[in-house]
């Protein structure tokens, strides 16, 4: 008799201890994470917008589009960090805005968005200046450089 009360409790025991320790490891991972003052680790969104300026002509097709880069404010951008970068599509071309990334002249990835939608892409940040360019003919200011054409985008340290 006495042995079945004390392998009930030995269970008891067990199941309370496993219990405590899961609760402990799922708050450990919130409250002993090591500071970060430098803000690593997390990852920063750049946005971008494309926009439609009608007034510079009432042909569609001729409106000036232009890329419009949103940093976030005081930002600095340290090579290893992540950043989301998200293309808002505010235009109603038919066509899907495609941006290629470059960074320092090279190729890196590409970013699109249909007509009235996002599209995101995330990039590891490595030294150096980034710029963006639109890939598909989407108007009179397609192959303007500063508007659609090497835009800068953001610079690495």
């Amino acid at each position: 008799m006495k042995s079945k009360a004390i392998s009930r409790n030995v269970i008891v025991v067990i199941v309370v201890v496993v219990i405590l320790a899961g609760v402990a490891a799922y708050l450990a991972q919130f409250y002993l994470a090591p500071p970060s003052s430098s803000g690593a680790g997390k990852t920063l969104t750049v946005n971008i917008y494309i926009g439609v300026n009608k007034t510079t002509s009432s042909n569609p097709q001729d409106y000036g589009r232009y890329l419009i880069v949103q940093l976030p404010a005081n930002a600095t951008f340290k090579a290893g960090e992540q950043v989301q970068i998200i293309l808002h599509n505010n235009d109603t071309f038919p066509n899907p805005h495609v941006l290629a990334i470059y960074l320092n002249g090279n190729f890196v990835t590409t970013v699109q968005a249909n007509a009235m939608s996002t599209g995101s892409v995330t990039v590891t940040l490595q030294a150096g200046t980034y710029t963006i360019s639109c890939q598909i003919y989407c108007g009179a200011y397609h192959l303007v450089v500063g508007k659609m054409q090497n835009v800068m985008l953001l610079s690495v340290s």
